[in-house]
Formats: structure tokens, C-alpha cells, sequence
């Protein structure tokens, strides 16, 4: 806490792996004769924004020896997670968006009907409690706080402007809310230590030993190996659910076909490195490997797209101008990282592939090689939900716009809270 230097931040966190509300704290503390306004953390730039007369006050903060600290609570906590998944199970036909826009921003609680909420009573949940324990949680995720760095004490002035600040800083940590809900809700179970273990240790030995057998085998094993099983796996947790043999059949229909479009294209990727065409056969093997991929993110884009027209049926969708239900669902897709990413790498390796195979022909036979291209789209999700979640600086810039639509009424009827 001794380092004065400008742009160092101190940074506290919270260690209880089990504590919900697990956060992280930035103090900066810069000497009073170089403090520079633009040379702070992006909440205190929004604040600066929203209160200009906050810039001074702040700098006479520092020079009597306080330091500013902006409190990040890192993850959504679990209450409002299950209040999301509650409210969108129970009521929004399994999506959250844009429902949950509306009650951050506007306080906008959603339409239940009464058959909803009796249900939901019966199981002994509120659906109006579940809306408020949402609402109770977005002006906390991010807030200011003013650090005794020389334990001179905190005035009642000092509190006071404090509450005023986080006033002003309450659009962007309800933005902020919002976009950890949707990172944080229901993640894919994809693992990236694990899918690359697999892939290394697992399918491409496999695959290599398959191609030394017959050239094309371990191409078509490495591009389909991973996806096969966790075909397989999926149907056959369904079974053990309690689904019916003709019920796991339907839900097979859809892959089996391109299963057999999958298997004859992987057939023709050593013909055409044969023939020369190495990007052509590249190409073709990262199609083949993110073929289930598309399919899946097809089939939920397809679901979504029931869902809100189901809701648009029972008038449960805003009024007003709106976009399609085609719209809709393609940001239900884009507001969830991890999906996302897979749909971006879903895209991207087929091209990648081709690169690698014109860059790296002597690999083209080479199972680890094929494995690991095989897996790019799964690596190219990780890559994308890394970065858009670590980033806050990227939240800022996109969520901007969205944080200030906050109704004034939301922020009016607010008391200040306490600071610290």
C-alpha cells in the first residue's frame, strides 16, 4: 500500500472457493502531483463521465492520502443464477433474453400467468421472489470504495460523494450483471485440459496407427472420433433417463445422415492430397470434423426459435417494434461466450485447416497432427470466451450504450448504500 506510483493497482481477492460472491478489489493510489484522469481503471472513467465535478474531488481524495478502490464481484452469484434458470424454465420457455434485458434495465418484471405461478408455488418458488433476487443483485456487482491508506478516518462528506458515485457507476454494474449472467449460466461442459489430453493422448495415437494401416483411415477417425462418442454418450444417458428406444431413435435421425455425408467426405481427403489439391483436402477435413458441431448449434438456434415464437403466442415478448424471431435467436446464440465461440470456430476451421495442410504437408498423415486440427473449434471457443470474459475494458466499449438505458426511475428509487 506504500507504492504511490501512478497506474500501479493494488489487487485483493476474496480466496473461498465456495463463497458465491467471490471478488476481486483494485485500489489505485497514484501521487496527487501526476495523477492523470485518463490513466485510471474504465469505472472510474464512466464516473468521470457521468459526474465531472467527481474528477476533482477524487484527485483531493489522493492528495490527503486515500486511495480509490473499484470492488468486482467476479462471477454472478449462484442466488441469481437459479433465479434465472428458474424463471426461464418456468416461465420463458428456456431462454433469458429479452426478458431479462428488460427487468436489468427497466425493472420490468416478466408476464406470469397464473397457471405458472401456481405451479411454481406447489414446488414452494415465487416467481416474483426470484425476479427481485435479480434485481437486488445489480447494482452490487461493481462498486467504488474509498481505502484509509493513512488511517486519518472517513468524514461523513467523504461517504456521502462516495454513495454519490456508485449512483452514477449503477448502469454500468447492472451492464456488467447482465453480462456475467449469460457467461455464467450453464456453461457447456467442455473441459479445454481435457479435450486436449484427449486429442493428444487418446484419438491421435489412434489415428496415426490408422493411417500407417490405410492412408485415410486415421483422417477419418481423428476428424470423427471425438464427436462419435459424444454422440454415443448423449444417447445413452437419455436411455438411462428413461427414454424409449423409438424416442432415441428420433433423436438419432438427425445425425445418422450426417454421419454418412461425414464419413464419405473424410473418404475423399486422401485423394485430393493425391491430387495436389492440399487446401481442397484441408479444407474438406475441417469441414468433416465441425460437421456435428454446426449441426448442434443448428438444432439450439432451431429450439430458440420455437421458444420465442411460443412466447410470442402468449404475448410474453415486449411490445413495440422488434426484430425476427430469426434475430432473436441468433443473439441467444451470441449472448452466451462459450457457444458463441463454438459457432466462430465451427466456421473457422475449415479455412484453418486448409492453411495448416498447405503449410505443413509432411503432417497430413500425422494422427497428432489431424487430431489437433480436428479440435480447433473446441480451442477457438476457449480462445473467445477467455478474452470477452477477461477483458472488462472490451465489456465497457460494448456494454456502454446497453448500461446507459437504465430507467432513471431504477436508479432514483435507490437509497445510496454505505460505503466503505
Amino acid at each position: 500500500m506504500s507504492d504511490r506510483k501512478l497506474g500501479v493497482f493494488k489487487r485483493f481477492s476474496s480466496q473461498r472457493k465456495n463463497d458465491v460472491n467471490r471478488f476481486e478489489v483494485r485500489v489505485l493510489s497514484p501521487s496527487a502531483e501526476s495523477f492523470d484522469p485518463k490513466n485510471v481503471p474504465f469505472e472510474l472513467e464512466y464516473v468521470f463521465r457521468k459526474l465531472p465535478e467527481s474528477e476533482e474531488r477524487i484527485r483531493t481524495l489522493i492528495e490527503r492520502g486515500y486511495g480509490i478502490g473499484v470492488r468486482t464481484i467476479r462471477r454472478a452469484p449462484k442466488t441469481v443464477l437459479e433465479a434465472v434458470e428458474r424463471v426461464s424454465e418456468a416461465s420463458q420457455r428456456g431462454v433469458i433474453e429479452p426478458w431479462l434485458s428488460r427487468l436489468i434495465f427497466h425493472e420490468e418484471i416478466p408476464l406470469f400467468t397464473e397457471d405458472e405461478l401456481y405451479e411454481q408455488n406447489e414446488r414452494g418458488i415465487n416467481l416474483f421472489t426470484e425476479a427481485h433476487a435479480i434485481l437486488g443483485e445489480r447494482f452490487e456487482m461493481k462498486r467504488l470504495v474509498l481505502v484509509d491508506l493513512e488511517a486519518h478516518g472517513i468524514d461523513e462528506a467523504d461517504r456521502e460523494f462516495l454513495s454519490h458515485a456508485n449512483l452514477a457507476l449503477q448502469p454500468l454494474s447492472a451492464a456488467y450483471l447482465h453480462h456475467r449472467i449469460h457467461a455464467d449460466r450453464k456453461p457447456l461442459k467442455i473441459r479445454f485440459t481435457r479435450t486436449l489430453l484427449k486429442a493428444m493422448v487418446l484419438i491421435g495415437p489412434i489415428a496415426h496407427v490408422f493411417e500407417l494401416w490405410v492412408r485415410g483411415m486415421g483422417q477419418m477417425f481423428a476428424a470423427l472420433a471425438d464427436d462419435v462418442t459424444r454422440e454415443a454418450a448423449d444417447l445413452t444417458t437419455l436411455k438411462g433417463s428413461g427414454y424409449t428406444n423409438r424416442q432415441i431413435w428420433k433423436q438419432s435421425q438427425v445425425f445418422l445422415p450426417v454421419l454418412i455425408i461425414a464419413v464419405w467426405l473424410s473418404l475423399q481427403v486422401e485423394g485430393l492430397i493425391e491430387g495436389g489439391s492440399l487446401f481442397a483436402a484441408g479444407f474438406v477435413f475441417g469441414s468433416v470434423a465441425v460437421s456435428f458441431t454446426i449441426i448442434r448449434l443448428l438444432r439450439t438456434y432451431a429450439r430458440f426459435r420455437t421458444s420465442y415464437a411460443e412466447l410470442e403466442k402468449s404475448t410474453k415478448l415486449p411490445s413495440g417494434h422488434l426484430p425476427s424471431l430469426s434475430v432473436f435467436s441468433f443473439r441467444e446464440i451470441r449472448m452466451s461466450p462459450m457457444r458463441f465461440g463454438l459457432f466462430i470456430g465451427a466456421f473457422v476451421t475449415p479455412v484453418i485447416s486448409g492453411i495448416a495442410f498447405v503449410l505443413f504437408p509432411i503432417y497430413t498423415h500425422n494422427g497428432w497432427f489431424l487430431a489437433f486440427i480436428a479440435s480447433l473449434e473446441i480451442f477457438t471457443a476457449f480462445l473467445y470466451r477467455g478474452n470477452i470474459i477477461a477483458l472488462d475494458r472490451v465489456l465497457f466499449i460494448r456494454k456502454m450504450k446497453t448500461g446507459d438505458r437504465l430507467s432513471t426511475r431504477s436508479q432514483e428509487s435507490r437509497p445510496p448504500a454505505a460505503s466503505n
